[in-house]
Parts: C-alpha cells; sequence; structure tokens
C-alpha cells in the first residue's frame, strides 16, 4: 500500500525519519486515523512515532485514542499481570500507548497489581508486623501471611521503626571495624574465640572477612588444600609413602588428607581394608569362630590379616579361646619367662618354642613377661624428640645414633617418622625427588657432561641414573 502526500510517496517504511515531512504527519492526525494506523501505513515504532512528535512540536492530543485498540479484554489484562508482563510490555504487545494502556485499564476497571500491592501495605498495623516477628516467622513466612513482598516488609520496618534480631545484629556488625578484627586474628585466637568476643555468627564473620579483604589463617587454608591436585596426591601415595609423610609434605592434617581422598574418589590399600571390615557382620564372623576354625582359617575365609582379625573381635564383642580353638600350643608362664631371659633373639625363642615370633610375644604380653621386643619398646619411649635431633644435627652416622642409644635400624626409623624429625637423608630424598628426567635430559642437550649435572643439581651419579630409569618407567 502506498500513500500519496505532497508528491512525496510513504510505502512500508524503513528509511530516514526526515523523509516523513511535519506537513504530512499532520494531515496524517487530522485524518483520524489512530496511531496503531498511523504507524503501520509509516511503518515506524511506537518510539519513533512519539519521537517525531516531540521533535516536530505536535501535540499528543491531536491523536485520536481508540476507545478499545485491539478489542483488549479485562481478563486479558488481568491475566498479563496476574503472570507479572509489565505495562511497557503489554503496551508493546496490543500496541497502544501507556496513556490508552491506563485509560483503558481505568474504563474496564483493572487494577494495577502494584496498586492493590500498595493498598494493602497500607492496610498494615504495627501491631500485625510486630506479632508475625514475635512468632519467629521468616521473612518469606511473614511476606505470605501479610501478603506483601520483601521490599515492602523492609519499608514498613522503617516506617513502624521496628528493630528485629536480624537488623541489630546488622548494626552491631557494622560496629566491627578492621583493626579490630585484625588484631583478634593476630593474636592466634581461634576461630570460635573470635566469633565468641566479638558476639557475631559464621555468616557475620564471613561478611566481614570479605568487606575488610582479610586473609585469615582459615582462608589461607581453604586455598592451600584447593591447590592441591588430584595428580599430585596420586603420585605420591604411589611413591610408597605413609599417611603421615604425605601429610607433611602437603603441610595438611591427616582428616584433610582423608577428605581430600573422598573429594577426588581415590582408593587406597587402607581404605579398601577398613571398607571390607566394616562389611564383616558379627553373625558372620561368630559362625566361623563357633565351626572351630584357626585364626588362619577365618582370617583366608574373610580375606583379612591376623591383626584386623583382633580387632574385628574387640570391635564385634565376640568371644575366642585361642586355647580350645585348633589345638593352639599352651606353654606354661614359668618356660617363657626362662626363655625371656636366655639372651636369645626374638626369632630364635620363637623358633624353639615351634610358634611365631608375633605368638611369642602376644604370650608374653599376656603373661607380663619382659621379652626383648619390650624392652626395646621401652627403651625407645625413653628417648626423647630433643636427643634424636641432637644427635642427627652433631652430623653422627645411622649407625653411631644406633649404637649411642643401643637400637636398632628399625627402631631409629620408628623413631625418625614418630617425632617426624628431619635429617640429612630425607632432605636428600625430597629435592632428589623434585628433579624430573626431562631437567636432566635437558642440561645433557647443553652439553654438559655427567659430572657437570651431578654437581649442578647436587645429586650422585647413583642417583642421576636412578632419576633417569625412573623417568623412563613413568613414561
Amino acid at each position: 500500500m502506498k500513500i500519496l502526500f505532497n508528491t512525496q510517496t510513504y510505502p512500508t517504511f524503513r528509511g530516514k525519519t526526515s523523509h516523513i515531512t511535519t506537513e504530512d504527519l499532520k494531515r496524517l492526525i487530522e485524518s483520524g486515523k489512530t496511531v496503531r494506523e498511523i504507524k503501520a501505513e509509516l511503518g515506524i515504532a511506537t518510539d519513533t512515532y512519539y519521537k517525531l512528535l516531540r521533535e516536530r512540536g505536535i501535540s499528543y492530543r491531536m491523536q485520536k485514542e481508540p476507545q478499545n485498540p485491539a478489542g483488549v479484554s479485562k481478563a486479558q489484562i488481568e491475566t498479563l499481570l496476574k503472570n507479572g508482563i509489565t505495562v511497557p510490555k503489554i503496551c508493546e504487545m496490543f500496541q497502544i500507548t501507556a496513556n490508552a494502556y491506563y485509560k483503558l485499564a481505568e474504563r474496564l476497571g483493572v487494577k494495577h497489581p502494584k496498586k492493590a500491592l500498595a493498598e494493602r501495605a497500607a492496610a498494615i498495623t504495627e501491631q500485625q508486623l510486630k506479632k508475625c516477628i514475635s512468632d519467629r516467622l521468616s521473612v518469606k513466612q511473614i511476606c505470605e501471611t501479610l501478603q506483601i513482598t520483601p521490599g515492602i516488609y523492609y519499608d514498613l520496618l522503617g516506617k513502624f521503626n521496628i528493630q528485629t534480631a536480624k537488623k541489630a545484629s546488622f548494626k552491631h556488625n557494622s560496629s566491627i571495624t578492621k583493626e579490630q578484627l585484625q588484631r583478634l586474628i593476630d593474636s592466634g585466637m581461634s576461630y570460635k574465640e573470635i566469633l565468641e568476643e566479638l558476639q557475631i555468627s559464621p555468616d557475620g564473620y564471613n561478611t566481614l572477612i570479605s568487606k575488610f579483604g582479610i586473609v585469615s589463617a582459615m582462608k589461607q587454608a581453604k586455598e592451600h588444600i584447593s591447590a592441591i591436585t588430584k595428580e599430585k596426591l596420586l603420585e605420591l601415595i604411589e611413591s610408597g609413602k605413609s599417611v603421615k609423610e604425605i601429610c607433611m609434605e602437603l603441610d595438611i592434617k591427616e582428616r584433610t588428607y582423608s577428605r581430600l581422598l573422598d573429594k577426588f574418589g581415590i582408593s587406597t590399600q587402607k581404605r579398601e581394608t577398613k571398607r571390607k571390615l566394616n562389611a564383616i557382620t558379627a553373625k558372620e564372623l561368630q559362625e566361623l569362630v563357633d565351626n572351630g576354625l584357626s585364626i588362619e582359617e577365618i582370617c583366608k575365609n574373610l580375606g583379612i590379616g591376623k591383626w584386623n582379625f583382633y580387632k574385628l573381635l574387640k570391635r564385634l564383642n565376640i568371644q575366642y579361646n585361642y586355647q580350645h580353638h585348633h589345638g593352639e600350643i599352651i606353654i606354661p608362664v614359668e618356660r617363657l619367662q626362662a626363655v625371656s631371659t636366655s639372651g636369645r633373639t626374638t626369632k630364635e625363642i620363637a623358633d624353639e618354642l615351634g610358634i611365631s615370633q608375633n605368638t611369642y610375644n602376644e604370650k608374653a604380653k599376656v603373661a607380663k613377661i619382659n621379652t626383648v621386643l619390650r624392652e626395646a619398646i621401652d627403651r625407645i619411649s625413653e628417648i626423647s624428640k630433643e636427643e634424636m635431633q641432637e644427635a642427627i644435627n652433631s652430623g653422627m652416622t645411622v649407625n653411631e645414633i644406633c649404637s649411642k642409644f643401643k637400637i636398632t635400624h628399625a627402631n631409629y626409623s620408628a623413631l625418625i617418622r614418630k617425632y617426624n624429625l628431619v635429617t640429612p637423608q630425607r632432605e636428600s630424598t625430597s629435592r632428589i625427588s623434585q628433579i624430573s628426567k626431562a631437567q636432566i635430559l635437558e642440561m645433557k642437550k647443553s652439553g654438559k657432561s655427567v659430572s657437570e649435572i651431578c654437581e649442578a643439581l647436587n645429586i650422585s651419579e647413583n642417583s642421576y641414573r636412578r632419576i633417569l630409569k625412573a623417568g623412563s618407567a613413568n613414561s
């Protein structure tokens, strides 16, 4: 369709608005056409149409407004408002102005939700609101009860000057300064002690930490733990290190180590054993015991070790007569006393009695006889951490330390693990573990000899060969 005014042609318009003359725009309006009809003929949007009116100084009142544009019903508008559709969106849908909408809404008797909400809010009394608060209702529950929004709820609190616990808490938290919080953190107070001292909640504490940009020890620990990767943890586990050694290297607690295993879904041998033990019921173990099986046979049936068998007996509260089952050897206390003071080793004594070393130690323990093993344990317990560290720092060899304290190499290793001491060997092992095959190969490419590489990395030629061999195995 084409409209001709003053030799100017207006097809469905898609060009510049400057091509539409003021005279032609006035003639279209004076012709009695509605806004919708004029926009359709000119091919312009509602905003563009009204912008042209403002720019050309044309009065809005010249425009004829239909009584009910697009045949909109009261039910339609109420449904749209109920579904959260805004007035500008409704105007766009029906291609009417905001003024036309409000006139139509008034004519049809449509009450806008915001107006209804404002009327409802104005009707709420201070007593009503205080009762809801005293009934310990949440903000959401109060809003549902009074049929208001959270925004209106907080406006009403201000209007009636009502002090809620949350508001009081916020006011209290706002009074805490950065210096005050930092001083408590630096003093070494625990997290719980700080909460108690400042009379704040965990959420309040976290809000203050974030607000002041304070890096707490807890936050540092969390950042440190979050930086530990699954690959790093698996590497340490596969290296054969103990849980304590892994925790020491990663600078974490054993509880954190356990949580990391859960997080990464890593199953260790110790965990598998624990899972297997937890799956064994008292009924299952009792049946094996009642059938007269030996400890070895029971352990084989359950797929567990002897030590775990004893732990199960204790945990499941099952009685096991060691002398009765499977013809267990009974050794008189006098005999045990005699062999324990013979000066022979535990292995030699166990061989003479026809039992294992563990059985001999267990029987001696029950009979309260001091064995070589017991003496060694007592001797180890007398050596303090300071004495061991002093001996290590003095430059003594392992043999010299063992000779000084009259302990074995195994006892020496046990004490090192127990006290988590730093030895030259441990430092060397830790340093060597950080050197990769790729690093050595890179140095070789630069033309360095084996001795030069060893000197630069502070390692022996044996360590050099082990790193290259280990790297080949891994690749």
